[in-house]
């Protein structure tokens, strides 16, 4: 069983700024949930995945695979994008619930 979730970098061209929100997500232990940036371009300097406000070691890349091994995988996930030197920041809230629930 597979979870799919996508965030959405919807960027003014005037000033960089996340017009969208992505809404909760609840995936079950055990599933894999991608999460990815779209909407990147090549003005995007860097990439930074956090985990509840703490950057993620070696996760530089516009995608993220998460595998929902337990409930301690539940928290936010942000994305920093910085263009033209400003942060742009997207994030979504994941629930994983125990297995066999």
């Amino acid at each position: 069983m597979y979870a799919t979730v996508s965030t959405e970098l919807k960027v003014d061209v005037r000033k960089p700024a996340i017009l969208s929100s992505i809404p909760p997500q609840q995936v079950q232990c055990g599933d894999v949930v991608r999460l990815s940036a779209a909407g990147t371009n090549v003005y995007d300097e860097r990439y930074q995945w956090f985990f509840n406000d703490q950057p993620l070691a070696g996760e530089t890349r516009p995608r993220l695979v998460v595998r929902a091994g337990d409930v301690n995988q539940s928290g936010r996930y942000a994305l920093e994008v910085m263009r033209e030197g400003q942060p742009i920041w997207s994030e979504i809230e994941l629930t994983v619930h125990k297995c066999g629930q």
